[in-house]
């Protein structure tokens, strides 16, 4: 608990120099304004853009996986309370339903390897498994996942785009894509080695997902309306917080209502502490008196029945007239 107290009071420590140096994330040396926002590979920037961007993230999905652009925009993000409460999926980036019979999950991974490739493995298993019944049990004859990766600063290959599929062939010789995973290197997108096989289309969108610059973003999103919706919301996105902001103002009055939350559940949770332990001594002290107390009452009704004068008992019990007379008039 101590160690709890000491890391909050550390860590707000360091909030309030951040902000004494504010100036210093928004202004350069020559006292011009950075140029670089937020990462769009960044998971709480990608979530936000795919809930209030639906055009970028639709073309995005349409340009990857190549599926009818009206087919996307009939599908719909699956809601992250149904994802929570399944507890396999609450670490998911993205799940989408295209229809009842294809689901897309979208990863932003940072490193392509390790922990994260069983940890993506386990995610479209999962949702094959949830999503590739009917209502009545049975299962869908043409039931797909397609899982895209987005690797970025991770060195996840010799390639930009990479796809691997898991077959089933059927009766008559036919091969059906059970499971498809996508990955998508944006380290390589401004490789020309890798990137000549690619639509310019497709390629503009993953060099914007790519870089962070505002000058390049500007330059590459101008006269196309989808990228720069999500430049315009991309600048004011706080990436810390997961909200939209207008200016630095509004940035510090989040932090500092994010600091004032976390204060009072820090707050409420020791004082719950406290509580139940002030609680628990007073219980013990009230016991114990009264347990004393009751003692005391026999004690001095029983010497009275023997025929004690008061005195005599008060000073043997180390007690006060108030308390004799009270004993003795107690009905037992």
């Amino acid at each position: 608990m101590r160690l709890k107290h000491v890391f909050a009071a550390e860590f707000r420590i360091f909030v309030f120099l951040t902000f004494i140096f504010f100036p210093v994330r928004y202004m350069s040396e020559g006292g011009s304004k950075m140029q670089n926002i937020t990462s769009l590979t960044h998971d709480k920037a990608f979530k936000a853009i795919a809930k209030e961007c639906p055009e970028f993230f639709y073309n995005l999905l349409h340009l990857i996986t190549g599926i009818d652009i009206k087919r996307i925009k009939a599908g719909k993000l699956l809601d992250t309370k149904f994802i929570n409460n399944k507890k396999r999926f609450k670490d998911l980036d993205l799940l989408f339903m295209v229809d009842e019979n294809l689901i897309i999950n979208i990863e932003v991974s940072k490193y392509n390897g390790g922990y994260n490739l069983t940890k993506n493995t386990s995610y479209f298993c999962e949702a094959h498994k949830e999503f590739c019944r009917n209502d009545d049990g049975s299962y869908k004859s043409d039931f797909q996942v397609i899982q895209i990766v987005l690797c970025q600063n991770n060195n996840a290959g010799d390639f930009l785009i990479q796809e691997e599929y898991l077959y089933a062939e059927t009766y008559y010789g036919q091969k059906k894509k059970i499971i498809s995973v996508i990955n998508i290197n944006l380290d390589k997108v401004t490789d020309s080695k890798y990137n000549k096989n690619v639509s310019k289309e497709l390629l503009k969108y993953l060099t914007f997902l790519s870089i962070t610059n505002k000058d390049e973003l500007e330059k590459l999103s101008k006269n196309h309306n989808a990228l720069k919706e999500v430049l315009d919301y991309m600048i004011k996105f706080d990436r810390k917080h997961g909200i939209v902001i207008r200016d630095e103002e509004d940035e510090f009055q989040a932090i500092m209502a994010s600091e004032r939350r976390e204060a009072k559940e820090l707050g409420l949770s020791e004082g719950q502490e406290r509580g139940i332990a002030i609680g628990e001594t007073r219980g013990i002290a009230i016991g114990e008196a009264r347990g004393e107390n009751k003692k005391t009452v026999e004690s001095i009704r029983n010497m009275k029945s023997m025929g004690f004068e008061d005195n005599i008992i008060m000073q043997a019990l180390n007690t006060d007239e108030y308390t004799l007379k009270n004993a003795l008039s107690l009905k037992m």
